[in-house]
């Protein structure tokens, strides 16, 4: 009986001495982080044992978001706080504007990544949910997490299709090139040129093996976030042998692996294919994660797209000349991994700025 009480009070001591250092490591990150008020260090850690699926699976997008999909109080790592992401029948992600639109004619297609969808902001946060409050034209959000370059075309070919258009608004992530070739969505013929993959098998991925209790530990605790992401994953890479251990290293000769010989071929392909779409007014839109100016291939791309597309109509809008115009102290409040609501909505003003100058032009 005396062990046992023993035992006991030691467990009551190793869980108060946790508690004690969990808030501890919390409140150390807070006072580190202060100066950026989108970072809450007192709620769940940006890992979940259960994900949230948005997409479904598309034979010729590989995902698309779920039409008719409603989540309020989002639970997903680093969104804020009380967002909500819905989608209408058609697949969009609502925009939550009760306007009432100028031009029935008018319609405006957005397609892109994540930076597009709005990841990490609620549907009425977004940069299209913006362009569209701000314009009065109907405008649809075909963002989806994750797309590829060559994904964001194909949804803008496949959505003039269905419907008029007046413009078309491509959004670039330059990493999205690369995904192109990650994803296999662009396959070389027998004639040895690039079209898009037609034969994509739906892919049930496994959740890889993991004890459930840590799983929680993580969602629950930073302490054992960051042990798990700063250093269990470290030491693991560490005795990690592959033929690819630079993959991921971008150079003057390699994007992520990838000539540059290749990713302009993939960037040439893609221009032509999103000229061709039947849409008279197309907006090539750059866009940046948090540390665009020290982006080590950002200018690469850029000049393999302006070369490339010369012969083209495209308004390049580049949100980096807007961005460079803030300091330090205001930056913080645009970014979170992705646009805060105050990021899209300076992307969205330069957005409309641009548009009406190259109206003016015409």
């Amino acid at each position: 009986m005396r062990a046992l009480k023993i035992i006991f009070i030691n467990i009551l001591i190793l869980i108060g001495l946790f508690i004690f250092l969990e808030f501890g490591w919390r409140l150390a990150l807070t006072i580190k982080n202060y100066k950026i008020p989108v970072v809450n260090y007192f709620g769940k850690t940006w890992y979940r044992v259960n994900v949230i699926e948005l997409g479904q699976f598309d034979r010729k997008l590989i995902k698309t978001l779920k039409p008719n999909l409603k989540i309020l109080n989002v639970d997903i790592p680093r969104y804020e706080k009380k967002s909500r992401i819905s989608s209408n029948e058609l697949g969009f992600r609502n925009n939550l504007n009760q306007v009432e639109f100028k031009d029935e004619n008018l319609r405006i297609l957005t397609v892109g990544d994540s930076f597009t969808f709005g990841d990490q902001v609620s549907d009425q946060s977004t940069w299209p949910s913006c362009i569209e409050k701000e314009l009065k034209i109907k405008t649809d959000n075909g963002g989806y997490g994750g797309y590829s370059a060559g994904q964001s075309v194909r949804k803008a070919i496949l959505e003039s299709k269905k419907r008029k258009y007046s413009h078309v608004i491509w959004s670039i992530f330059f990493q999205d090139f690369e995904r192109d070739f990650s994803k296999s969505l662009l396959i070389i013929n027998d004639q040895g040129k690039l079209e898009f993959n037609d034969k994509i098998k739906r892919i049930s991925k496994t959740k890889k093996d993991e004890i459930l209790f840590f799983g929680y530990l993580k969602e629950y605790s930073f302490i054992f976030y960051h042990l798990d992401y700063k250093v269990f994953k470290k030491l693991k890479n560490l005795f990690k042998k592959s033929d690819n251990d630079n993959k991921n290293l971008v150079t003057k000769e390699n994007f992520y692996g990838i000539d540059y010989l290749l990713i302009e071929r993939n960037i040439k392909f893609l221009l032509k294919k999103f000229n061709e779409i039947n849409i008279e007014n197309k907006i090539l839109l750059y866009q940046y994660g948090e540390h665009f100016q020290k982006s080590p291939y950002g200018k690469k791309i850029k000049d393999i797209i302006k070369k490339n597309s010369e012969n083209y109509n495209f308004l390049i809008i580049d949100t980096a000349e807007e961005f460079v115009k803030f300091d330090k102290e205001k930056l913080r409040l645009l970014w979170f991994d992705h646009h805060t609501k105050l990021g899209n909505q300076v992307v969205c003003k330069y957005i409309i700025k641009k548009m009406n100058k190259d109206n003016s032009n015409k």
